[in-house]
């Protein structure tokens, strides 16, 4: 799939605007694929199809120990250590089965992996011979908070969460764990399938920005040499 710059593009060459600025801000493109992506990734998810890598982003955050008193909807044992990240997750898809949130991986790949939990299983977590080894997470009030009684869950201190976020320009501000690099970037592949893309969200942004313009928008491609070229004032 293209970058977010490339999809920037090709708006500009469907409505025949010259490529050196723009009259609307990109930020405002942007703010329109994302709203398009989210409403098309939610009608189409929540007919149960398959989730596609492509569609999935991944970011890397660090961890921090708290109370247990911390999560005071649910009980948990005052002796047990309870991590969490330490910032609020971006904001996530929600379906009509899942929340979003497809899976997190310890950043080290030599740490058992982490099994995903709704908030109101944990008070049941028995931890007998099979399950004691088991690491779980569980979202609340935007913080994902992971609970163990293994004791390599205190060598956890950074996990990639990976989902479907409303808004992937957010993952720029983190940090790739191993790499250091942007979790994001305008050049890197933006989360959506090539079909999706063409038949549903570049139409409907292509038609908001026609209308923010006051242009016709040839929907067949061929009143191409009447549209007049739009001159560009800066961003």
């Amino acid at each position: 799939m293209s970058s977010l710059r490339e999809l920037h593009s090709e708006l500009d060459e469907a409505l025949n605007i010259n490529t050196d600025d723009s009259v609307l801000d990109y930020r405002y493109y942007t703010q329109l694929i994302n709203n398009s992506r989210e409403v098309a990734l939610r009608n189409e998810l929540n007919r149960n199809r398959t989730i596609d890598d492509k569609i999935l982003s991944s970011y890397c955050e660090s961890l921090e120990e708290v109370s247990p008193a911390t999560c005071c909807n649910i009980t948990l044992p005052t002796t047990c250590t309870l991590i969490r990240t330490k910032t609020q997750l971006p904001e996530l898809i929600e379906l009509h089965h899942t929340d979003g949130l497809v899976n997190i991986l310890p950043a080290k790949i030599t740490l058992p992996k982490i099994t995903v939990v709704t908030m109101d299983r944990v008070p049941y977590l028995g931890f007998n011979r099979v399950t004691k080894n088991l690491i779980y997470a569980f979202r609340l009030d935007g913080y994902l908070y992971i609970y163990s009684s293994n004791k390599k869950f205190n060598l956890l201190e950074n996990i990639y969460i990976r989902g479907l976020f409303a808004d992937p320009t957010e993952l720029a501000n983190y940090k790739d764990c191993q790499t250091g690099s942007s979790c994001f970037d305008l050049d890197g592949e933006y989360p959506i399938s090539r079909w999706m893309w063409e038949s549903i969200v570049k139409p409907y942004v292509l038609q908001q920005l026609a209308n923010k313009l006051g242009i016709p928008l040839d929907e067949e491609n061929n009143a191409k040499d009447e549209k007049k070229a739009i001159p560009k004032e800066g961003k």
